[in-house]
């Protein structure tokens, strides 16, 4: 199943357009805990924090399982061969009413299904009453990255920036960066990883997206189902085309 889009214009040679791609929230192949969502629309979702993840996503222990994941193929025809390329992915959630211990995200990987992927990347933000509107966590398959920080609190969107290499086997540089709903500059977390052996982003054998939710629920009670409404969940693929001369 692919992505719903229009299809990105192709690449120039020394100046490519970023073409963001809008992910229908009532598509992709399920995989893990199914139960965490129990209806989903084209931008809607309903995620029941009753079915809470024995963690949050994070990178020890890797679990995955416990997460609703909607797994669709990227498009990398516009991907010229032998060239770099930035990948990025992008949460924004809405400014209603948060509820409380949902987490809403995305995640790039190199298997159709996320959660036995060898390489992987997420971002999610968590609804939470008691810390504003939203928190940040990442997670990926480096094991030494990702995780939260309380310096993340009170942010509702967050972007995160892959840089491949040209042969589309290694992740050269991971970056996030979130944001607090007025705009405000919030935190940015970067790690170089040209030099890191232990866990390539190899993507030779193709790319796919995935949205994410999962819950987290403190209380007793849990609250009720709700319906999520975010401004985006989003992907973009960049190639950069030919090396300038």
């Amino acid at each position: 199943m692919r992505a719903r889009t229009t299809k990105p214009a192709a690449a120039a040679a020394d100046s490519p357009v970023i073409s963001w791609i809008s992910l229908d929230l009532s598509a992709g192949s399920v995989y893990g805990n199914a139960a965490v969502v129990t209806a989903r629309t084209e931008t809607t979702i309903t995620i029941d924090p009753g079915e809470a993840a024995s963690a949050f996503l994070d990178n020890s222990p890797d679990n995955r399982g416990d997460w609703w994941w909607a797994s669709q193929a990227v498009d990398l025809s516009d991907w010229p061969a032998n060239s770099p390329a930035l990948l990025m992915l992008e949460v924004i959630r809405s400014d209603s009413a948060p509820q409380h211990g949902t987490c809403l995200g995305a995640a790039f990987h190199n298997a159709l299904d996320p959660t036995g992927a060898g390489a992987w990347t997420a971002v999610h933000v968590r609804r939470k009453i008691t810390s504003g509107d939203g928190d940040i966590w990442m997670g990926n398959g480096w094991g030494s990255l990702g995780g939260y920080s309380s310096t993340w609190a009170n942010r509702q969107r967050v972007t995160q920036s892959l840089l491949i290499n040209s042969s589309r086997t290694k992740a050269q540089l991971w970056q996030i960066r979130c944001l607090k709903k007025d705009g405000d500059f919030g935190n940015v977390k970067t790690a170089d990883l040209s030099a890191s052996t232990t866990q390539p982003f190899d993507i030779t054998g193709g790319l796919w997206v995935s949205t994410l939710c999962g819950a987290y629920q403190p209380d007793s009670p849990a609250d009720t189902p709700a319906a999520t409404t975010p401004i985006a969940v989003r992907y973009a693929v960049v190639p950069y085309g030919a090396n300038p001369t």
